[in-house]
């Protein structure tokens, strides 16, 4: 008999509820959508862009003075790393300014790098026995280097002797990283590891580190550069514009990708705060109409709870009766969404992500919970009325 109740109940749903109750389901699979598809993007742009190492990275080339563009000096790395203090690494670039030959009569050009840069940027820390070339027919290949022995008494450069070094080559694709990256085909820049450059300039000149630093310092044209270019990396992005400000204050010249796109961060912020803005109101609209759809339809359905209580039915058993299609439709709804935004995150996140499917479903099952208590509590109140009060409020509506 109470089957046959329940069966009838349902037929008495109204189309308008039914179509509430569509539009309502409608609006969560719209709000997953957005939702997921904004995460999607997200994940993207933070694959594409924050996490990009060119992004994190500050170069400084000269510094300004009254007499114009000056070379930067060992000073410099110690007052760029003071400016940087902790918020991240501060590396040097060092060059040799003439092109190195080789047994087979090929020019190199050679960079000196930390180590702490090889392992941030590339992975790959060369040996004092390797360097890391862009030329991909060059891996694994033994170039021999002619290495000069320079005389610069008198103030002139004359080598009568060279060395012959042999180098591993270590090919590595360098294209997406533009600090590092040659423009041009022939790609005859070689990377080395700052203490391979100063083993070079042993050979080259018969100094130490320390003694060459102090004749650049005094000014001296080596021919060897041991600081080029300054390397600020940055450990958060939020750091960059900062400290490159910090810098030019101090008037030195820097180029940074992040300053490209200075308002891309608040750009982000403001999509998230306006996509969440119209999902909140989504979310409010869909329950208030759902709600409101639900109480009329039960006021429709006094006249039937009243008789059911008139045969003896008690409050609860009615309100068993009637919340069984209410749970069915809601469940049907959670089963749905559950499905869907596992399918979508699948599709535009990527399983690895699937914190993200976990998080929206979450809130969108507890919405839904929230919304079926709600419809809960209305027909209880409904079911607990007095028979009278039932009964008569139907008449009057007749």
């Amino acid at each position: 008999m109470k089957s046959k109740i329940k069966s009838i109940v349902v037929g008495k749903m109204k189309p308008s509820l039914r179509i509430s109750f569509l539009v309502f389901l409608s609006l969560l699979v719209l709000l997953s959508t957005v939702v997921i598809s904004s995460v999607g993007e997200y994940s993207r742009i933070q694959e594409d862009y924050f996490k990009n190492h060119n992004t994190h990275v500050v170069e400084i080339t000269t510094k300004q003075t009254d007499g114009g563009f000056q070379p930067l000096a060992a000073s410099d790395v110690d007052k760029v790393q003071k400016i940087a203090a902790s918020t991240g690494a501060v590396w040097c670039e060092s060059k040799i300014d003439f092109g190195l030959v080789d047994e087979k009569d090929r020019t190199f050009y050679v960079n000196g790098y930390p180590k702490d840069l090889f392992q941030t940027l590339i992975g790959t820390v060369p040996s004092k026995t390797q360097v890391i070339t862009t030329q991909k027919e060059l891996d694994g290949a033994v170039i021999k280097l002619s290495i000069p022995v320079i005389d610069i008494a008198n103030s002139g450069f004359e080598s009568k002797a060279e060395k012959k070094v042999a180098f591993e080559c270590v090919y590595r694709n360098l294209d997406d990283l533009a600090l590092l990256h040659e423009t041009g085909e022939e790609n005859t820049t070689l990377l080395i590891s700052e203490d391979t450059y100063y083993d070079l300039v042993r050979i080259m000149y018969g100094l130490s580190k320390e003694s060459f630093l102090e004749k650049v310092k005094q000014g001296e044209s080596l021919g060897s550069t041991p600081v080029n270019r300054i390397v600020y990396y940055a450990d958060d992005l939020n750091s960059v514009k900062t400290v490159a400000k910090k810098l030019s204050a101090e008037k030195y010249n820097t180029t940074y990708a992040l300053g490209y796109f200075d308002d891309l961060a608040q750009s982000v912020s403001k999509t998230k705060i306006s996509i969440g803005i119209v999902l909140i109101a989504i979310v409010i609209i869909t329950a208030v109409n759902l709600l409101c759809s639900y109480e009329l339809h039960f006021r429709n359905l006094q006249k039937d709870i009243g008789i059911l209580r008139h045969y003896g039915y008690t409050a609860k058993q009615v309100f068993g009766i009637y919340v069984d299609s209410v749970w069915k439709s809601f469940g049907l709804s959670a089963l749905v969404i559950v499905i869907f935004n596992a399918a979508l995150s699948l599709v535009m996140v990527g399983y690895h992500r699937w914190v993200y499917w976990a998080v929206i479903c979450g809130v969108e099952l507890l919405f839904v919970g929230l919304l079926l208590g709600g419809v809960a509590l209305l027909l209880r109140r409904k079911c607990n009325k007095d028979i009278l009060a039932l009964l008569k409020f139907s008449k009057e509506v007749e």
